[in-house]
């Protein structure tokens, strides 16, 4: 075996045994606040999504072919069905409004991902808050060392479809108190469900992108569901999909260095702007560039320089408000036209609005900065 494969299976092992034998008691206060934090952001993100005809549409699907009333469906109607069925169609909605927790070290949301089954399962086996505050790190801790070690040096593949898998597989597995050895069959089997859904899907307004992170959501519940029958991956699934399958070298200390020392959930941002992460600090200098306009307002502005690591969000005609809230363009637009960056900015309205067609044509992207494509 190889030196990197050998300390990835190695890593692999440790971190999920680690995971097994957290207990509540191990994990500081501070850790627990953030997690409550973070379930309480993506409820709310939730909810708020729940008259889009979208997530309308998946959500009355569900209440009409799920199984039996058990967990909660965050609709505003009431809707209870099984827990896979309601995983799903609260991890849709979260996706959608792109106001979901977010990680800062590498990309990953690793909140999304443990989210919808934590809640789900922990209504349906009537367990409690400390248990769902658990599961949430310990399923974002998996996560996102997944992530740190399997960097992807472009965007690619997107994180929604390579790592959601698995926290769902690593939260589930924490609530049902499944052992190491069940951690292991439940995460590396996730692992081998991860999907290659092209990051171009959210730029170009490809909307089964925000249905990726429930999938794979749904699919971690069940790599935990068969993992007490013996089903599981390899001791090198991780490397064998990661590195061999998609082509990433790997970084094996990040799966097992400093585990209980340093929690990745306090890493975690929480957006105040309904779009992609990338264009925050944009939207930032456009606020700032609000407060100095004349009387004129937007009429004055001729041109927009925008200095940015991402030339790829270039798209000055999204066609829905999945590619509006990647597009650079629309982002410091709507921006300008509305003063503020949330939901308003990103309707079917806005993509629209003649005087945001207009600034969005009078927006240039020029490269900035570092090769890193991950810089913010």
């Amino acid at each position: 075996m190889s030196d990197p494969r050998r300390r990835t299976v190695e890593g692999t092992r440790a971190l999920l045994d680690w995971a097994a034998g957290l207990r509540l008691v191990d994990i500081p206060a501070r850790v627990l606040r953030k997690a409550a934090l973070v379930v309480g952001d993506n409820i709310a993100a939730a909810v708020s999504v729940a008259d889009q005809p979208e997530v309308r549409f998946v959500q009355q699907q569900v209440a009409a072919t799920g199984g039996r009333a058990e967990a909660t469906v965050f609709d505003g109607r009431g809707t209870r069905t099984d827990r896979y069925s309601a995983c799903l169609a609260n991890t849709v909605a979260c996706s959608w409004p792109e106001l979901d927790e977010g990680y800062s070290v590498a990309s990953c949301h690793g909140g999304l991902y443990v989210f919808g089954p934590s809640i789900a399962e922990a209504e349906a086996e009537g367990l409690t808050v400390g248990d769902v505050v658990r599961a949430v790190a310990v399923g974002y801790e998996v996560a996102a060392r997944v992530a740190r070690t399997w960097t992807f040096p472009r965007f690619t593949v997107h994180p929604h479809a390579a790592y959601s898998a698995i926290g769902g597989a690593a939260a589930t597995a924490a609530l049902r108190g499944l052992d190491g050895a069940g951690f292991h069959r439940a995460a590396t089997a996730a692992a081998t469900m991860a999907g290659t859904g092209s990051y171009n899907h959210g730029i170009h307004g490809g909307l089964v992108r925000n249905v990726w992170a429930a999938q794979g959501a749904w699919t971690g519940m069940r790599c935990a569901d068969w993992a007490p029958g013996g089903i599981s991956g390899l001791p090198d699934s991780l490397y064998e999909v990661y590195t061999e399958a998609f082509g990433v070298e790997p970084k094996p200390d990040q799966l097992s260095d400093g585990l209980g020392d340093a929690f990745a959930i306090m890493d975690g941002f929480h957006k105040i702007h309904a779009c992609c992460q990338s264009a925050h600090t944009a939207v930032d200098a456009a606020l700032v560039l609000v407060g100095t306009l004349s009387e004129k307002g937007t009429a004055a502005i001729e041109r927009i320089v925008i200095d940015t690591p991402r030339l790829e969000m270039d798209n000055k005609a999204p066609a829905n408000t999945l590619a509006a809230k990647f597009s650079i363009p629309q982002i410091v637009a709507a921006t300008l036209f509305y003063g503020h960056c949330g939901a308003e900015a990103f309707t079917d309205a806005s993509l629209s609005e003649p005087e945001i067609v207009r600034l969005r044509n009078a927006i240039e992207l020029k490269p900035w900065g570092p090769a890193d494509p991950h810089a913010r």
